[in-house]
């Protein structure tokens, strides 16, 4: 195995923890109130509305903030400078693992173009508790002229120009 040429790639990760205590109620969340309204997208809000019992309700709505408050930590803001709760969006994939969307608007705002990032979230919920974690982590590309070959007996198998995480 041979690495010739140069990168310049940097890594940066950012965390945000948030915890959240668990609201006694879900008021109003088939007819959303302010406050749900102000926290949780339209998506959010269709999909809480789902479920049957009060106390996941619950758990959700306290998962979704904590979440939301987490990555607005991880960016080093909170919510000031225009950022808001509905710039991030909290679902579940078919296993159950959340995952948070960042908007365009913060993408923009917060990064520069050709910086790639992606979010990392995991929740754990106890009685009263909610507590969200957020890892943002950052690439940026910043030279691509790396070559990679795999050699077998000074046989090549393998050489190509390698252009880094197009798919991340």
């Amino acid at each position: 195995f041979t690495l010739i040429g140069r990168t310049l790639l940097t890594i940066l990760l950012r965390l945000g923890s948030n915890p959240a205590q668990k609201p006694t109620r879900v008021a109003g969340l088939s007819v959303p109130d302010p406050w749900a309204k102000k926290i949780l997208t339209e998506n959010e809000i269709n999909d809480i509305n789902k479920i049957k019992s009060l106390e996941a309700k619950i758990q959700k709505v306290a998962s979704r903030f904590a979440s939301k408050e987490a990555v607005s930590k991880a960016l080093g803001t909170g919510f000031s400078n225009g950022l808001k709760f509905k710039h991030f969006e909290v679902f579940y994939d078919h296993f159950g693992r959340p995952e948070i969307v960042i908007s365009d608007f913060v993408r923009k705002r917060f990064f520069k173009s050709g910086e790639k990032l992606n979010a990392v979230l995991t929740i754990s919920n106890e009685k009263d508790l909610t507590i969200a974690l957020v890892t943002l982590v950052q690439l940026k590309l910043l030279s691509s002229d790396l070559v990679i070959s795999f050699t077998n007996s000074k046989k090549e198998i393998f050489g190509a120009h390698l252009s880094f995480f197009r798919a991340f």
